[in-house]
């Protein structure tokens, strides 16, 4: 987490001298919220928007690659990169074998669904809450003496 320690000094406010925190995912939580337009969705309908904002993304990495967009790549993506005029006149079943193999490169953080249709970031460790504490084997399994059972038949 990152702390900003910008202090909110405005008169009036009830929140005078309070720090204000971001987190890495603040940028993201601000896309999702534009997505749904602030406000509670049904599950099935924020599945849908998550999908679109997800392939969204993706197309953002496509304009990426061919160097049209806001993004740019990286010096060890270049390789990937396309100019804009030989990528529109790719079919898209080679358009997609380029993007194959870009996923393929940065395969080791990337998760498919069951489904193979959709694809998500993979943690980079395991994260643990604070003040949580690892168990040993020995004290999270009970095992249970044999004498105490009683068969009936």
């Amino acid at each position: 987490m990152v702390e900003n320690a910008k202090k909110l000094d405005r008169p009036g406010l009830c929140l005078d001298n309070a720090i204000w925190k971001n987190t890495n995912s603040e940028s993201i939580n601000h896309v999702l919220k534009q997505a749904t337009s602030w406000r509670s969705l049904k599950l099935v309908d924020l599945i849908q928007r998550l999908c679109i904002v997800v392939e969204s993304q993706f197309r953002e990495v496509q304009r990426a690659i061919c160097g049209m967009g806001s993004f740019v790549l990286v010096n060890e993506y270049k390789k990937f990169g396309v100019p804009r005029d030989v990528r529109f006149n790719k079919d898209n079943e080679q358009k997609a074998r380029r993007m194959r193999k870009y996923e393929l490169c940065i395969k080791k953080t990337l998760l498919r669904s069951t489904n193979s249709q959709k694809v998500a970031v993979a943690p980079k460790h395991k994260v643990k809450k604070p003040g949580q504490r690892k168990w040993k084997l020995t004290k999270k399994t009970v095992s249970v003496p044999v004498a105490r059972f009683k068969y009936f038949a």
